[in-house]
């Protein structure tokens, strides 16, 4: 959640300093980073938004273990 923060807010700041390289530069690492993030935390838990089942091979939105359910943990 703090890198998708930081998307959001480096993309509002380049709304209006769209000319500001070092921002842009900044926001597309931020994203990959969050892409990265992401795609770790469904890898372990499962999917975070339904969009996420989108290539899913079955429907997976309410399997268990929930992320809170530590010692249940997908490996």
């Amino acid at each position: 959640m703090a890198l998708d923060f930081a998307v959001h807010e480096l993309a509002l700041y380049l709304d209006t300093h769209k000319d500001d390289k070092d921002a842009f530069d900044m926001l597309k690492s931020m994203l990959a980073l969050s892409t990265k993030a992401r795609k770790e935390y469904e890898r372990m838990f499962g999917p975070i938004d339904i969009r996420d089942l989108e290539n899913a091979d079955k429907f997976t939105w309410l399997s268990d273990p929930w992320p809170w359910e530590y010692s249940e943990r997908r490996k």
